[in-house]
């Protein structure tokens, strides 16, 4: 790791790194961070299955504020655990172009995952967002909308099957389906109490 660092941080030109299952872990990231603080012109990082936890989470998060022509980003299946999904989040708002983002399996928590799905409501332009917990089965047609309630402990999620589902953010189970209209539902929204 000790040589990749520096072999990295000359080609600034780069537009796409892959370090997927590389087991970087703490000692690697020490070496790779700065490194990619060079890397300008990145536009693909894949740090998936390197072993990051919450130090490398936020060694990696620094260097993306110095990133900002990132699109996609695969941090994916690492260990980084709540610190290291804040420190993520934290950078989040330099990723100007960002279209796509995965976190899943980084064992964040709920509070985790609610710091960053927070973060990325001025990413309009995200398309793919992988931050897994569970999944939500219950639509017969396509998902047209999902949101969070106010105190961030319940989902609704629209559907063209014409029928809105409220969720648990916590379990995942279904608390109830609102069934009734005549068409698609496209958005949904909350009021301030969360009903």
């Amino acid at each position: 790791c000790q040589f990749i660092g520096p072999a990295i941080a000359c080609l600034t030109s780069l537009t796409k790194l892959d370090l997927s299952n590389n087991q970087l872990g703490p000692e690697g990231c020490q070496f790779i961070g700065p490194a990619l603080t060079c890397l300008t012109s990145l536009t693909q990082l894949d740090l998936s299955s390197c072993g990051l936890e919450a130090a490398g989470g936020t060694t990696v998060a620094c260097a993306l504020k110095q990133m900002s022509k990132v699109t996609n980003l695969n941090l994916g299946s690492n260990m980084l655990r709540l610190e290291g999904g804040q420190a993520v989040a934290s950078s989040l708002v330099h990723l100007q172009y960002l279209t796509s983002l995965n976190l899943r399996n980084n064992k964040m928590g709920f509070d985790g995952y609610t710091v960053i799905i927070r973060c990325l409501g001025q990413h309009s332009h995200l398309n793919d967002f992988w931050l897994e917990k569970f999944t939500l089965n219950g639509h017969s047609n396509s998902v047209t909308c999902v949101t969070w309630s106010p105190d961030g402990t319940k989902l609704g999620s629209a559907s063209a099957d014409t029928t809105v589902k409220i969720w648990n953010a916590l379990s995942g189970e279904l608390i109830m389906t609102l069934e009734g209209h005549s068409d698609w539902v496209v958005g949904l929204d909350w009021s301030p109490d969360g009903t």
